[in-house]
């Protein structure tokens, strides 16, 4: 009977059927909620308003994929609320709103990261340092520099070092020697 519902559901305008989509990720069936999460994907960013709202009553895993989604649509207009989210409640939650964080980029995710560099996780650490390094943050060098004398995880600390080394060349100013010809 689920798929045949998922199959009738495919056939409508995917925006009158968007509350039963999303009432559908919280439901442990992943066959559904894969089919469902793609299709609402494929929607985009008009359904931003009705997601954060709806992500505040789902279920853990239901929020999970809902934050995916959020990420995958490259709206900068939502990163404080990723924001919130990477800052505030468990760790799943924490490490994909990262994630999501990571994938929209823009200078705004930068005050949240700056924040979560000294997170107590690890694996929250090494998101926020791949995000810097996938944007280029340059203005993370000199947190980045305090941070690399205090950080215990081994594999972080190699990680900001070499961060630290790909942005120094980006920190200096390359001079350039002229000559008047005559």
């Amino acid at each position: 009977i689920r798929l045949a519902a998922s199959a009738a559901m495919k056939k409508q305008d995917p925006v009158l059927t968007i509350e039963p989509m999303l009432d559908a990720l919280n439901k442990p069936e992943v066959f559904l909620a894969s089919r469902v999460y793609e299709v609402l994907k494929a929607l985009g960013p008009k359904l931003v308003p009705i997601i954060l709202k709806k992500i505040e009553v789902a279920d853990g895993p239901g929020q999970i994929v809902m934050i995916q989604l959020l990420g995958s649509f490259g709206d900068e207009s939502i990163v404080p609320a990723l924001g919130r989210m990477a800052l505030e409640g468990e760790y799943g939650i924490r490490k994909v709103a990262v994630e999501a964080l990571t994938q929209i980029g823009g200078q705004d995710i930068w005050p949240i990261l700056k924040q979560l560099i000294l997170d107590p996780n690890w694996q929250i650490r090494l998101l926020v340092v791949e995000a810097i390094s996938r944007h280029q943050l340059v203005q993370s060098y000199d947190l980045l520099k305090q941070a690399v004398k205090t950080e215990d995880d081994h594999l972080v600390r190699d990680m900001m070092q070499d961060l630290l080394s790909s942005l120094d060349g980006k920190q200096s100013t390359t001079t350039s020697s002229w000559a008047r010809i005559r």
